[in-house]
């Protein structure tokens, strides 16, 4: 696996799954409905998170450099999933299309944040230090 311990997760259910990357309609119509249930009952949200949690946190570590880091995007793309089942609309794809659309979003603001904050990390004084080795190793 991930080399990460995770607590192991009963499966929902017996659904055929069509391969490794695609779910069949009937997993698909399953969704949706545990989707609308949460929509009307928040609690019932819990049925999704058990069983998106290790994909969403397996594509997250895939792309970090740390799994601490992993685990609280993969927290924040969960959240962020509950918090807006509101605006879910099936569109005939499964709903794990949008959890891994939000996690994009979230992974490419972490990268933005993350390389703002390298580029102003710059030190001035190893600046002046080069620069001044330039100048002294041009030939003149």
């Amino acid at each position: 696996m991930l080399g990460i311990a995770l607590k192991k997760q009963a499966p929902v259910s017996n659904m055929k799954i069509v391969s490794k990357f695609h779910v069949g309609e009937e997993e698909m119509l399953h969704d949706k409905s545990c989707v609308y249930a949460a929509k009307a009952d928040p609690a019932k949200f819990e049925m999704l998170y058990n069983k998106y949690y290790e994909q969403i946190l397996a594509f997250a570590y895939q792309r970090l450099e740390n799994k601490e880091t992993a685990f609280d995007i993969t927290q924040q793309v969960l959240l962020k999933a509950m918090q807006n089942l509101h605006k879910y609309e099936y569109r005939g794809l499964p709903f794990s299309a949008w959890l891994y659309r939000i996690a994009i979003n979230e992974l490419n603001m972490l990268f933005r944040r993350t390389s703002r904050e390298r580029a102003l990390n710059v030190d001035i004084a190893t600046i002046d230090d080069m620069m001044e080795e330039m100048d002294e190793s041009s030939p003149e």
